[in-house]
């Protein structure tokens, strides 16, 4: 890709990815997200409801985010509501959240997908992950997840491992080597694993 500005497959609800992607067990390489005021999504994928399979996605992502209150960011899938199976990411994500306001502001970041409401199995990630939010003075959520960011409405998760460091910093910190946070009903996680370390820096959680 040598690093030139990517926007992701399916960037939105409104374009989201339903076909079916085979990887063939090949790598996309220098990934680089592309950003703008429209979109907050960051990752090879935007939004899919489809089926992403039997790939592997390099890239170092340093993200600037100072548009809307809320972005999604994955090393394969920044949101994914289909089923994603035997992926690989070499992502090391930098994010430094910048958005000023006074409304509560949220990143979902993970190394295979930033926020997950689907199937995922048989997945690696093994690049490292660091979300810091930089205005201070924001009431900022950071979810954070090996695999993923956050997961919910009966989201599944089998067979799945993180491999490297995880890092949140100034925020309401929500962080796990698998999921970030879970919530709503019926999340499953099941023989995944982690072995990489979890690094909380300045939490503003009581």
């Amino acid at each position: 890709m040598n690093n030139k500005p990517w926007i992701p497959i399916g960037i939105s609800d409104d374009t989201a990815f339903k076909g079916a992607f085979n990887g063939n067990y090949l790598t996309i390489k220098n990934l680089n997200p592309s950003l703008s005021q429209d979109a907050n999504t960051a990752g090879l994928f935007g939004v899919s409801e489809g089926v992403i399979q039997n790939l592997q996605v390099n890239g170092d992502f340093q993200i600037e985010y100072n548009y809307n209150n809320i972005l999604y960011a994955g090393g394969i899938c920044s949101i994914n509501k289909g089923t994603i199976q035997h992926c690989r990411s070499h992502v090391n994500m930098v994010v430094h959240m910048k958005y000023e306001s006074d409304q509560q502001t949220n990143v979902y970041a993970g190394g295979i997908v930033g926020d997950h409401l689907g199937i995922l199995s048989s997945c690696q990630n093994y690049g490292s992950i660091n979300v810091e939010n930089i205005n201070t003075n924001t009431n900022a959520y950071l979810h954070i997840g090996g695999i993923a960011g956050g997961a919910s409405n009966g989201a599944t998760i089998t067979n799945c491992e993180n491999t490297r460091n995880l890092t949140g910093k100034n925020g309401n910190i929500r962080i796990g080597g698998i999921v970030g946070i879970s919530s709503g009903n019926s999340v499953s996680v099941t023989n995944c694993s982690n072995i990489g370390k979890i690094l909380i820096e300045a939490s503003h959680n009581e």
